[in-house]
């Protein structure tokens, strides 16, 4: 290589040393300037105030919808359906151009009230034997006002007179039979006018017996056993009249009370028979229903009499108010449950009978508890806690004893008081002394204190 040569090499290796200097410097620098800060060891949390409120714990099921009183109607007499009265409902129809109203007899969906008419039986039948006992009546009140009334004076005097006709009947007999006897003893008569007068003698003699017991009788009144039994007969008459027109009166069935009628069986001219029954119609009370529910035997002693529940029908978005009103003393072996039913106002007409209805009930509850979130309280060797902030930046691990607890919130018996900050984010990082920062945007709203339990 020449001199020139080595100069140019000598250079290059100088403009190469001083690349690689102005690199490591520009690679330094930048290294100085992106070094991160020191990073925050302090555990970042979300705080609420301990509240006080009402909290309750609910159960939700399933029910059926009974009405408070269901009747099935039928007929006491025997009897034909002469009439079904009009309901409210009408059909309507054109003929020959012209509109018609064809009113419907009661039918399911009627409304009828108390003492409103449901069916007539013809009453012709009863009618005639109301009529037939109304006759014996007077014929055996009849016999009791003579018995009662007995003789008058001038029937005793003609049973004077009658005796002493036959007295003097019978003295002329006996006369006439001494004489002829003793026309006899000197063979003066035949042996056919003795005979004859005797038998007069006989008859007259007999007469005069009837005519004084005839006086005795009237003299005497009736005997204590006539008069009993005359009484009796009227009193026997006077019950057949009257269970016969209870048999009138039960040719025209009523409603026992207001209801609404779910089913009818028979129409205009059907005949009715007391026995074997005949079933009329099927009639239900709408304005009060009962939710029968079944509450597993766990929940004895929470579910109380008068407690509150929210009854939802199928197609309800705001629920129908209710309370316990029975609670069934037995707990079903086999399926663990006891039965509770809870009554409803229902006079508007919003539930059905029959159907189905979920049912929330309040099965414990405090007014003025002290509560805080449920996500505040964590267990530490099974003992309930909670971490309360203190202004320093820390956390100290309270413990606390749980009353009514629900998804949602906890009652707090004891261990905080109201409007101390509790954690509610992060708890598993928690311990106690713990430092913490609270988080830019911490908790807000209060816990809601009410929430609903699945039946299984």
């Amino acid at each position: 290589m020449n001199r020139t040569g080595k100069r140019w090499a000598a250079c290059a290796v100088c403009l190469v040393a001083l690349g690689c200097l102005v690199l490591l410097g520009c690679s330094a620098s930048e290294s100085l300037e992106t070094t991160e800060p020191l990073v925050d060891q302090r555990i970042e949390i979300e705080t609420v105030p301990v509240q006080r409120s009402k909290i309750a714990t609910t159960l939700e099921t399933v029910g059926t919808l009974l009405p408070i009183r269901a009747t099935t109607i039928v007929s006491e007499v025997d009897g034909v359906i002469r009439r079904l009265p009009d309901s409210q409902f009408a059909f309507e129809l054109e003929e020959h151009g012209q509109r018609l109203s064809v009113p419907l007899g009661l039918d399911i969906g009627s409304m009828v009230q108390q003492g409103d008419v449901l069916v007539e039986l013809d009453s012709r039948d009863a009618e005639l034997a109301l009529e037939q006992a109304e006759a014996r009546l007077r014929l055996a009140q009849t016999r009791l006002e003579e018995l009662q009334s007995w003789k008058r004076k001038e029937e005793v005097d003609q049973a004077r007179a009658q005796v002493d006709e036959a007295q003097a009947h019978w003295e002329l007999a006996t006369v006439e039979l001494e004489r002829v006897r003793r026309l006899m003893a000197t063979n003066s008569t035949s042996q056919g006018n003795l005979d004859a007068a005797q038998a007069v003698e006989a008859q007259s003699r007999a007469a005069l017996a009837r005519a004084r017991a005839a006086l005795d009788l009237a003299t005497q009144g009736p005997t204590v056993e006539q008069l009993a039994i005359a009484r009796a007969e009227v009193a026997s008459a006077e019950i057949d009249v009257r269970q016969h027109q209870r048999d009138l009166e039960k040719t025209v069935i009523r409603s026992p009370y207001t209801a609404v009628i779910t089913d009818r069986y028979v129409d205009v001219g059907d005949r009715l028979t007391a026995m074997p029954r005949v079933e009329i119609m099927q009639i239900v009370d709408p304005r009060v229903l009962f939710a029968e529910i079944d509450v597993p035997e766990r929940f004895l002693g929470q579910v109380r009499e008068h407690a509150p529940a929210e009854i939802y029908g199928p197609a309800d978005a705001e629920p129908t108010a209710g309370r316990v009103e029975l609670i069934n003393g037995r707990v079903d072996p086999e399926t663990r449950t006891f039965r509770a039913r809870i009554g409803i106002d229902n006079r508007t007409g919003r539930l059905k009978a029959g159907g189905l209805a979920r049912v929330v009930l309040e099965i414990a509850s405090e007014a003025e508890a002290v509560i805080v979130p449920r996500r505040a309280v964590s267990f530490n060797n099974g003992q309930p806690s909670v971490f309360l902030y203190q202004p320093d930046g820390h956390v100290d691990r309270r413990p606390v004893m749980l009353g009514i607890t629900n998804s949602e919130a906890c009652q707090i018996l004891g261990g905080v008081e109201p409007g101390e900050p509790v954690a509610v984010t992060n708890l598993a990082l928690l311990a106690d002394r713990s430092l913490v920062r609270l988080a830019a945007h911490p908790a807000v709203g209060s816990p809601r204190v009410a929430a609903r339990e699945e039946r299984p």
